[in-house]
């Protein structure tokens, strides 16, 4: 960072290297990395994919003909740790907010 902020010229020194700039262009630069931080930090997809904004669709809900098989195959274990975008986008495309209708078997439960 420069010594002295009031200076018309300012020198930022990273290692040998240095960026000799004046004082409104730093300013500007360091503000648009600023705002280009805060809108990655806020729009990533792999921070929290439930609350993200872009990610997040409310729709009605209607049944679908999809099998708990399709669901493992699209949205499962496997393909979260293949591309957990595309499984979120998958499942938001396909899933969300729908009644998928299964059946199956009642195994048992354990208490401790």
């Amino acid at each position: 960072m420069p010594d002295d902020f009031a200076a018309p010229v300012w020198e930022f020194r990273l290692g040998k290297c240095s960026i000799v700039t004046t004082r409104i262009y730093a300013i500007i630069g360091l503000v648009l990395s600023a705002i280009g931080c805060a809108s990655y930090v806020y729009m990533r997809p792999s921070w929290d994919l439930n609350t993200n904004p872009l990610f997040h669709h409310n729709l009605d809900s209607h049944p679908i003909d999809a099998t708990w098989e399709d669901y493992l195959k699209d949205c499962g274990g496997s393909s979260v740790i293949e591309n957990q975008v595309h499984a979120k986008l998958q499942f938001n495309k396909v899933f969300e907010n729908n009644i998928v209708h299964w059946k199956g078997v009642y195994a048992e439960t354990k208490y401790k």
